[in-house]
């Protein structure tokens, strides 16, 4: 059946098919619906309208792959998470207990944090989280991951094996997939790591930039 799509104007867009000179499939949406129709949407696209009534194919972009309810013992879980992940890719990080009223990220330092018109809304998040659950609040992190010394990567071993088993899944699921391996960034990895040992921002700024190309190039 040819895929079709009716736009606000109430008119129906017939999605049609060819090929390139090297052979590659080509879409297009008209209103003429003879020629060749397509009669599936490719993988990885969806149809699009634009204000103007103008319809497309376009890439499904994917910000979030989405996961399950947290554990109840979630919290356990993030700690010994960040304590595997900085001590196995870096020298230099410890974890260390939260003193009261801290957050283990620097994101909770955020202005608009503590703008009054946002009060409410991250006193709620910080106790529901983005994935809510009816009847149960997430507990307060406990600890934060502190730079107290020299920060080096060393994390060659952890990110061969992380390779070797993302590799082993698609395989076993016998799927078809562009390369994809998503790393933290310097920018992104500065969030989650308080400086305690670099006299200097530009100092702790290098280090963590230093480690991340090493991850990339080793990519």
């Amino acid at each position: 059946m040819a895929i079709t799509h009716v736009n606000a104007k109430d008119k129906p867009d017939y999605l049609h098919q060819g090929t390139t000179k090297t052979g590659k499939p080509t879409y297009h949406f008209a209103m003429k619906s003879e020629g060749t129709l397509a009669d599936s949407i490719p993988e990885g696209f969806e149809i699009y309208e634009n204000p103007n009534a103008q319809v497309f194919l376009r890439r499904i972009l994917t910000t979030h792959a989405g996961r399950l309810p947290n554990p109840d013992n979630m919290a356990a879980i993030l700690q010994a998470r960040d304590e595997l992940y900085f001590n196995s890719r870096f020298t230099g990080v410890e974890m260390q207990p939260l003193q009261p009223g801290e957050w283990p990220s620097i994101l909770e330092q955020q202005q608009e944090r503590h703008m009054p018109e946002f009060r409410e809304f991250y006193a709620v998040y910080d106790q529901l989280g983005n994935i809510p659950r009816p009847g149960v609040v997430n507990p307060r992190p406990t600890h934060k991951a502190v730079i107290t010394g020299p920060m080096q990567y060393k994390g060659q071993d952890v990110i061969n094996h992380e390779l070797a088993v993302v590799k082993a899944g698609i395989a076993a699921a016998e799927a078809q997939v562009e390369d994809f391996f998503p790393l933290l960034g310097s920018g992104w990895l500065g969030h989650f790591l308080f400086n305690a040992y670099y006299p200097a921002e530009e100092e702790y700024v290098y280090a963590m930039a230093e480690g991340a190309a090493l991850a990339t190039r080793q990519l």
